[in-house]
This record gives C-alpha cells, sequence and structure tokens, in this order.
C-alpha cells in the first residue's frame, strides 16, 4: 500500500517515564524533560541548546505520562510506542529517504517538526484510542494526527479492500473532511469512509461505526462498504500505526 510521506509518516510520534527520559538522556534538572550536562546524542544537544526544543521536549514528557496514566490495559502500546518515536527521532538525520535528508540539511527545524507533531498527537483525544487492531480476516488502524482529527482505515484481506477516512488533497497533503471523522459519545466513534488508503470519495455511501471497549473494538457498518468490516477488532500492544508507511499485510 503506497503511502506520500505526509500520511502514515514513520516520523508524523515512576518506571515508564523514566524509560523514555533514559532514552533521551537522564532525569530533569534544566528547562527540558532530562539532565542537559549529560547530553550526548544529537538530538539530546540540539534540545539543551534551543529553548523552544526544550519546551516541545518538555511538553511531550508531560503529555506522554498523562496517557500512560490513562492507558489503563493498554498501557504497553503507549510504552511501546513512545519508545518507536524516540528511537526514530535520534536517527532521523541518518537515513537516505527524503524525510531524512532533510532533516541532515536543517537539523533543528527538523526536530522542531518532529516535536511539535508528536506533541499534538500526544495531546489529542484520539490518541487514548490509536493504534492496530486486529480480526482474523482484517485489519484496522486508528490514527491521531497531528491536526487533531481521527483517520481510520479498514483493511479486508480476502477482498483485498481498503478503506479510509475521507480526505481531500491539499498542497501540504491530505486533509479529513469536515464532519467525516470522530467522536459520537466517549465510546463511539464515527468514520465517514473513502477508496483506498487515500479515503477517495466514491459514488456508494461507506460509514463505520466503532465502538470502543478496553482494547477491543466493535465495527458496525452502515451503506455499500465493498466488503464486511463488522465483527470485534482487538488492539495488537505491539504495533503501531506508523509501521504501515507504505504498506498493510
Amino acid at each position: 500500500m503506497q503511502q506520500e510521506k505526509s500520511r502514515y509518516s514513520q516520523f508524523g510520534w515512576i518506571r515508564d517515564l523514566a524509560a523514555i527520559l533514559l532514552l533521551l538522556g537522564g532525569v530533569q534538572v534544566q528547562a527540558a524533560s532530562f539532565d542537559c550536562a549529560k547530553a550526548s546524542a544529537k538530538v539530546e544537544k540540539a534540545i539543551c541548546a534551543n529553548p523552544e526544543l526544550s519546551r516541545l521536549d518538555e511538553r511531550m514528557a508531560e503529555a506522554y505520562k498523562r496517557q500512560l496514566a490513562a492507558a489503563g490495559d493498554s498501557a504497553d502500546y503507549v510504552r511501546f510506542d513512545q519508545r518507536e518515536f524516540v528511537k526514530a527521532v535520534r536517527t532521523a538525520h541518518e537515513g537516505e529517504i527524503e524525510d531524512q535528508m532533510e532533516c541532515a540539511k536543517a537539523y533543528v527545524a527538523c526536530i522542531k517538526r518532529l516535536l511539535g507533531e508528536r506533541v499534538a498527537v500526544l495531546e489529542s483525544p484520539v490518541y487514548r484510542v490509536s493504534g492496530v487492531y486486529q480480526r482474523r480476516d482484517a485489519k484496522m488502524l486508528i490514527r491521531a494526527r497531528p491536526d487533531g482529527e481521527a483517520d481510520v482505515l479498514l483493511f479486508h484481506k480476502p477482498s483485498n479492500t481498503i478503506r479510509s477516512t475521507l480526505k481531500d488533497e491539499t498542497p501540504n497533503g491530505d486533509k479529513v473532511q469536515k464532519g467525516a471523522s470522530g467522536f459520537v459519545v466517549s465510546d463511539e466513534m464515527m468514520s465517514k469512509m473513502g477508496d483506498g488508503p487515500s479515503g477517495q470519495a466514491m459514488k456508494e455511501t461507506c460509514e463505520a461505526r466503532l465502538h470502543l471497549a478496553g482494547r477491543d473494538v466493535d465495527v458496525t457498518q452502515k451503506g455499500k462498504c465493498g466488503a464486511d468490516f463488522t465483527g470485534k477488532y482487538r488492539r495488537n500492544l505491539k504495533d503501531r500505526v506508523d509501521n504501515y508507511a507504505l504498506e498493510i499485510n
């Protein structure tokens, strides 16, 4: 499943908090979530040298702590997801794909973007239900986007049918259509679905309703969706939406 870099970007982020701060350097003594006197990695030094990055780092740590406290039996997912983000941001300038080359050229601006997007995701009410859910013959991705919207993708394996939240293309990437996705009540989400991973409008209406109960989601559908997505999906605590930047399997 091919995707533009703006969509399911691999970067696009008390024991549990300590584990994350350890990856970034240690305990807090300065205006950052870790001890700047012990900073050694490039990202640590950049954060310590830049007040704006330092503030974003602090906000990220606080948002992570709140999400972890509220996660219940999905806390392992929150830990895993944050650790993977930290690994990605530490090596953001080392690869050969377009995002990483841009990070090598303008490192501080790149880290600012990555941390800013991660803060927005962690502060989104959608984050608490984000992740990869699956049943025997289907997968569902729920992504908390930096713009605050919810992005739902359903993949039916036998028919190779993909439906995702309706979107519009913009010069800066895709944008969820207004009113296409969101919480109906605290434990139920609605998403108007489009064709393929890009959520292109279809002739027939397709709507998915997600009833959330802990690690389980019951999906019902309305309209002509091209496949049967109804049923119970279980959250995979060791998988994350960012793993599906290029394909779903």
